[in-house]
């Protein structure tokens, strides 16, 4: 249609301005348009209307060369067909265009009206969509996790109303996808029995508490975080990956794990954790599982060793009505000093590591082995960690002396005051140098105050004399 009308307006003016039109448009809220070719001393079309009678052209506005302008035949447009390009979100009413206020006038927006008639529309069968949404939802969930199972080699746990945890080759769902092998364990655990018709008092079913001691990076965390989600998947009907599992049922998964710090919260770390572990406290019952990560590690060694243990001790101390508790850390104060003592209710485990101090390359001294072994671990490795993730072989010197000097019981005080052989040296040098420049006649005036700077050099032992 455009060139046609592009055509329509060459005939309609003097033969010699037909070389000015460039080509009729039509632009959204503009509506149809002449382009003209701009005169540069005049800033207008080189062709504007003159010549014709009863046909003012009327400039909107121009874009480079091109100057835009509407006669009587754009306007007659406009009003037949509206603006097309917006004709899709809204439709074209009467409109006046003048060459002071060009407006444009327009009815409610039709795409509006149609989507909001297609809103009334779905909102009348409202309830049927939701339930067949829950429903489509939750057939989903169902096959997801039925494709989980079947391709990940779960299986389906014996759930049981007794309040106890019996788990054989137990595996992280998400961290055996990133290993080359996994590294199973078990886990039996038992709450207490309080007067459930499903409950013997008298049934030898397993500590309530676990505590796990090992180096970092040895999968205390995973192993804690895997017995939380075999429970929690057990617990939505799902399979789970395991050898075999018995899993009573749980009310709760009350975690002292993650310690999220934001600046929207005044509270500092160590708080967080406080929250953590009184909101366990507080809410957690014999049918929850508590898993406890590092509390404590917020304060003072003393403090956090007090702490954990009084903690653990708290939940030991409610007989029938204790929880399952899986816990790590890395007080062992609270085991040297007797805070906590293995009994039938509690019982400690580690993570297996090899060490090898031989290896030359740092990363090399310690291979973690991932399986679970019964009894504590004496040491968490922290300073073989630290060389192995890159700390500088100075400072990782310096710790193995601070803490031999610990081990042997001797005063840091005293012990670190000491002055090592390199440290002696390094005074005497330094000694020697302030003597030397102490000593030295150092010209104000005169020729030689232009070799200061080798005198200097001279003092400082930088350049021989």
């Amino acid at each position: 249609m455009l060139p046609e009308l592009k055509e329509t307006v060459v005939r309609q003016i003097p033969p010699e301005a037909a070389e000015y039109i460039r080509h009729c448009t039509i632009m959204p809220d503009r509506g149809f348009l002449i382009g003209v070719s701009m005169d540069p001393d005049t800033g207008e079309g080189i062709y504007h209307g003159q010549g014709l009678h009863g046909d003012e052209w009327m400039m909107f506005f121009f874009s480079r060369d091109v100057v835009y302008y509407k006669n009587r035949l754009m306007l007659d447009l406009d009003s037949q067909y509206g603006d097309l390009p917006s004709c899709i979100a809204g439709q074209f009413e009467p409109h006046t265009f003048s060459k002071q206020t060009p407006t444009l006038t327009w009815s409610a927006d039709e795409e509006i009206e149609v989507m909001m008639g297609l809103a009334a529309s779905v909102l009348q069968h409202e309830e049927a969509i939701m339930s067949a949404s829950e429903l489509f939802g939750e057939l989903d969930s169902m096959l997801a996790l039925a494709l989980a199972a079947e391709k990940y080699n779960w299986v389906a746990p014996t759930m049981t109303c007794s309040n106890i945890l019996n788990i054989v080759g137990g595996r992280h769902p998400l961290q055996e996808l990133l290993v080359p092998s996994f590294i199973p364990n078990d886990c039996t655990l038992a709450g207490g029995y309080g007067r459930g018709v499903w409950d013997d008092p008298n049934e030898d079913r397993g500590p309530s508490m676990l505590i796990l001691t090992g180096p970092n990076s040895s999968g205390k965390s995973i192993y804690m975080r895997q017995v939380a989600l075999i429970v929690y998947l057990a617990h939505t009907g799902s399979y789970v990956p395991v050898t075999r599992a018995t899993i009573g049922v749980t009310d709760r998964i009350l975690t002292r794990m993650s310690t999220r710090e934001t600046v929207a919260n005044d509270d500092s770390a160590f708080v967080v954790d406080l929250k953590q572990a009184a909101f366990a406290m507080n809410f957690g019952t014999r049918r929850s599982l508590f898993v406890i990560d590092e509390f404590g590690k917020g304060t003072s060694a003393e403090s956090g060793a007090a702490l954990f243990g009084a903690y653990l001790h708290f939940l030991l101390g409610l007989g029938s009505e204790k929880p399952k508790v899986l816990a790590g850390t890395h007080f062992h104060e609270v085991f040297e000093h007797g805070i906590l003592q293995p009994s039938k209710d509690l019982a400690f485990a580690h993570m297996d590591t090899h060490v090898d101090m031989e290896a030359e390359d740092p990363r090399d001294k310690v291979t973690f082995l991932y399986r679970l072994l019964p009894g504590r671990s004496n040491q968490s490795l922290g300073i073989l960690c630290a060389a192995a993730h890159g700390m500088p072989e100075d400072m990782v010197r310096r710790c193995n002396e601070i803490m031999a000097l610990l081990e042997n019981g001797e005063d840091l005080a005293v012990a670190l005051a000491e002055e090592t052989e390199e440290e002696k040296q390094r005074l005497e040098e330094a000694e020697l140098i302030a003597r030397r420049f102490l000593a030295w006649d150092i010209p104000t005036e005169g020729p030689e105050l232009d070799n200061i700077r080798e005198t200097l050099e001279v003092v400082l032992g930088i350049r021989e004399e």
